[in-house]
């Protein structure tokens, strides 16, 4: 072997070069939310019980990056049932393709996708103009003379049944423990108000011995009832009528109860109990 070369058994091995971007969440079906405030990263991915890194990713941000408000986020599409727990998050607006256009975001959720913020009018949105500059690299801007009728883009407002209460959805509609779950448990402490999930009737407000505790039920014009049970204390009575989001009772733990939860369900005609989540419209 020629002076100066090394041996074969003396060749360099040079390490593999680490690569330059973290590898991509593996594929899951998503679904589009928009927030209803400015929110970190970290402090979402801690309302939807995420791992922070992996929310970011799914939107292209950095864990310590901030969500503007009105700004679409993309989240694993098993959150949708949960949705409406989430306090920055706008429940109504989900929908599972990817949006067309973001055209309803505001000016500085454009500017963190698109570019450097130039300039911004102090008028009032509906009647504001907006301009953007790309970045780097290229010359023009992009421009918008009137800001466009975002009405008719949003998402129109569902009717129907909306939460009855704020708190933690702890058990879910099914088979649990062997016996039917004919509802779900929304946890929070005792004396949080239970609201009516729409207009209605009182029918029944009073002692439950099938272990509803103290048990508030309403009949609405479409043929359903809703059972609010488990309550410490019952604001209405019978017959009378009740608006949508009018308190009917306090939260307790009265009954077959493991603790301080409503148990809510909506009794269809014809249907008997159904998974209320896929009648709730938005969080009371």
């Amino acid at each position: 072997m020629a002076a100066g070369f090394p041996s074969r058994s003396d060749d360099l091995v040079i390490p593999e070069l680490p690569p330059l971007v973290a590898a991509a969440p593996a594929s899951v079906s998503t679904l589009w939310v928009k927030t209803l405030e400015k929110v970190s990263v970290m402090d979402l991915a801690e309302q939807v019980e995420m791992e922070p890194i992996r929310l970011a990713q799914l939107n292209g941000l950095s864990a310590l990056d901030n969500f503007e408000a009105q700004q679409w986020v993309a989240l694993p599409e098993s959150l949708e049932s949960s949705l409406f727990l989430v306090a920055s998050l706008d429940a109504n607006s989900a929908q599972d393709a990817k949006p067309d256009s973001f055209a309803d975001d505001n000016l500085a959720a454009k500017m963190k996708r698109l570019g450097k913020l130039v300039s911004q009018s102090t008028l009032p949105p509906v009647h504001a103009r907006q301009t953007l500059a790309i970045v780097p690299g290229m010359s023009g801007g992009l421009s918008w003379p009137e800001l466009p009728d975002f009405g008719q883009l949003r998402r129109p407002q569902l009717s129907g049944f909306i939460w009855p209460a704020k708190g933690t959805l702890t058990s879910g509609y099914g088979w649990r423990w062997g016996r039917m779950h004919r509802g779900i448990d929304v946890a929070n402490s005792v004396g949080t108000p239970i609201i009516a999930a729409a207009d209605g009737k009182v029918v029944f407000s009073g002692w439950s011995s099938g272990g509803y505790g103290y048990l508030v039920e309403l009949a609405h014009t479409d043929g359903s009832k809703t059972r609010y049970a488990h309550n410490s204390a019952l604001l209405v009575k019978k017959g009378q009528s009740v608006r949508q989001g009018t308190a009917i009772a306090r939260m307790g733990s009265t009954g077959r109860s493991t603790g301080p939860h409503l148990h809510f369900e909506i009794i269809k005609p014809g249907l008997g109990a159904v998974n209320p989540v896929s009648h709730l419209s938005r969080r009371g």
